[in-house]
């Protein structure tokens, strides 16, 4: 179990950023998840905001170039201007529909929007956006994203696996090794041949495949696997089955108390615990259906539930925001943009919580996470 020593320098208080707001001592920057920011537009930037469910088509890969450029380049300013550094940059890999969710049912589908978005288009933005974005694949380059002025790192995750692995783990390794993947979600809200999601009933864990796949991501360097989607059992398999240099996560989440108790999406009590054991770290999502509502004061509830459980006293909590992955009827009223965030900075204030402390869940406590994956300092067991 990670504990936090008094007298020893945390990673992240070796290093100096500016603050999000320069006027406000209390309003610290923001790292952490969110999905796809180059292909939505309902991630705060000046041209508004939108419900995904309008947008449905902007996943399509025969959309054309021009079209998603102008996105991306739309959220570089909202980003900018809320001084974002990191973003584990989480890829939706199903086709979004005006209908619905068009899941992959096998590799070869999937592995080709893999390729369109991982292997072909952030490279491509990347290249044309030098002066603001950068992959974080390194120490050293998480370090220049957080410290270099308008610098943003990307950190790319898939949420979710075909529903059926019918090719060698070895190609599926290979390919997700190949388009810089980090961390995995092994199913988004459909179970699939390798784990089990929250809503389905006959969650009995992670199967002899997904065992096999976590092991061998392990030998290739995919060192995270997030339990944001998972079914409670099929999470629980997850953080013991991890090998000794992997971590769990919950990159979104909320906790199963208060007024979404029988919230499945969020994870139990169990699950947070095993988690934090393992020194994994846990993003609460300021999304309304998973904090009962949509005031701060409800963002600020689920934050001081996973405080209380965490034996580091809040080192192994950050934000999760899923602002891409919500519509309207998630936002949370005061910050339902990427320009909002500070304000839960403010009401977590407000209520007793540090500076420090403040600036541990919006920042310090991811960096000191990804900082502790790419050297192995951190231990698991």
């Amino acid at each position: 179990m990670l504990m936090t020593e008094s007298s020893k320098m945390r990673p992240s208080q070796c290093i100096t950023v500016r603050p999000t707001t320069p006027d406000n001592e209390h309003i610290p920057l923001y790292i952490g998840h969110c999905d796809t920011p180059g292909l939505h537009i309902d991630y705060g930037a000046p041209t508004g905001s939108l419900d995904i469910e309008k947008i449905g088509t902007v996943l399509d890969p025969v959309i054309e170039r021009v079209t998603r450029q102008a996105l991306f380049q739309s959220n570089t300013g909202a980003e900018k201007a809320a001084n974002v550094k990191v973003i584990v940059n989480n890829f939706f890999l199903y086709e979004m529909t005006q209908s619905g969710y068009y899941v992959q049912e096998n590799w070869e589908g999937y592995a080709s929007r893999l390729q369109m978005y991982y292997g072909d288009y952030i490279d491509e933005v990347i290249d044309q956006h030098r002066d603001t974005y950068t992959f974080v694949t390194t120490l050293k380059e998480l370090t220049d994203a957080m410290i270099s002025e308008g610098k943003i790192g990307l950190l790319n995750s898939v949420e979710g696996m075909p529903q059926r692995i019918d090719v060698p783990l070895l190609q599926v390794v290979d390919t997700l090794t190949k388009a810089k993947v980090q961390v995995i979600d092994l199913m988004w809200n459909q179970s699939t041949d390798v784990g089990h999601s929250h809503i389905d009933p006959h969650d009995d864990g992670v199967t002899d495949k997904g065992k096999e796949l976590i092991k061998m991501c392990a030998d290739a360097g995919i060192l995270v696997f997030d339990v944001s989607h998972a079914g409670a059992q099929t999470a629980e398999d997850m953080i013991r089955c991890v090998g000794p240099t992997q971590r769990v996560i919950a990159s979104h989440t909320g906790a199963q108390t208060g007024k979404v108790l029988t919230q499945t999406r969020n994870i139990t009590d169990k699950v947070a615990q095993g988690i934090m054991e393992r020194s994994g770290i846990i993003g609460v999502a300021p999304v309304a259906m998973m904090v009962g509502g949509h005031t701060l004061a409800d963002v600020v509830t689920a934050i001081e539930h996973f405080v209380k459980l965490d034996p580091t006293g809040g080192k192994l909590i950050t934000l999760g925001v899923d602002l891409n992955g919500t519509g309207a009827e998630g936002k949370i009223e005061g910050a339902a943009t990427v320009l909002e965030l500070h304000n839960i900075a403010g009401a977590l204030y407000k209520v007793g919580f540090s500076q420090d402390m403040i600036e541990d869940i919006f920042w310090r406590n991811g960096f000191d996470f990804w900082h502790s994956t790419f050297t192995g300092a951190r231990k698991l067991g």
